[in-house]
């Protein structure tokens, strides 16, 4: 999919998943913490595809692309060499190892040592990171099961099985509105939610399960539904 896609598509998933903690108890620290969540899914989202950016050839021509090309194949680096250490083959292609669970969890894993040791050095550690760092392994997450609805699809268990997951949406055919309709319905849901928890008194948090288990289900029927090819109007 394309990276609007992505970060559209997991920034609404997102928001269900945080939906009960919106309720009409919520304190100022969980309004926070939600944010933070949110922050780190939306760059979580473009995680994967660092492969790409670490793949193209450097030319500053954007600062803010050119920066994110740096970052992307140092991190690549790193990811490698982790790789290495394991004794697992690390294949630096597009949709390869960084689009797998395993390459993921390392990806998040170098993302977070440096810069946790960084933040506490100079003391600006706050608990509030930790949902930084998990928002950020979640919208990688969701990046993945969304690549697992394109023509193409992923292998994401790989090294460990090698099940090849792929559906019918074309991430070339701006016609195609399965991403669009998929988030509507993540919102509406998250919407409904909230509406409920304050329609009666819900407290934050009590919900919280059985939307995760809402999100799960509702990735199982986008899969399914994905499977279909989009239809052309002639």
């Amino acid at each position: 999919m394309r990276g609007s896609d992505h970060a559209m598509l997991s920034m609404a998933t997102a928001l269900l998943c945080i939906s009960p903690f919106l309720s009409v108890d919520v304190t100022v620290e969980c309004l926070e913490c939600c944010i933070y969540f949110l922050a780190g899914v939306f760059v979580g989202s473009c995680l994967p595809d660092a492969d790409v950016a670490a793949a193209k050839e450097l030319r500053p021509r954007k600062v803010k692309w050119f920066s994110y090309s740096v970052i992307s194949i140092v991190m690549m680096r790193m990811v490698r060499a982790v790789y290495w250490v394991t004794r697992v083959r690390f294949d630096g292609r597009h949709r390869r190892s960084l689009h797998t669970i395993f390459g993921i969890s390392v990806a998040v894993g170098v993302i977070v040592a440096p810069t946790w040791f960084i933040l506490t050095g100079v003391g600006w550690w706050s608990d509030v990171f930790i949902f930084v760092y998990a928002g950020l392994l979640c919208g990688a997450l969701f990046h993945l099961a969304e690549d697992c609805c394109t023509i193409n699809g992923l292998r994401p268990f790989l090294p460990f099985l090698s099940l090849h997951l792929k559906g019918g949406i074309n991430t070339g055919d701006y016609r195609d509105r399965r991403p669009v309709w998929y988030t509507k319905c993540m919102v509406c849901m998250a919407s409904l939610v909230i509406a409920g928890e304050y329609v009666y008194h819900i407290p934050a948090g009590r919900l919280f399960l059985p939307v995760l288990g809402v999100v799960a289900l509702s990735g199982v029927i986008f899969y399914l539904f994905s499977q279909r090819p989009h239809a052309r109007r002639k």
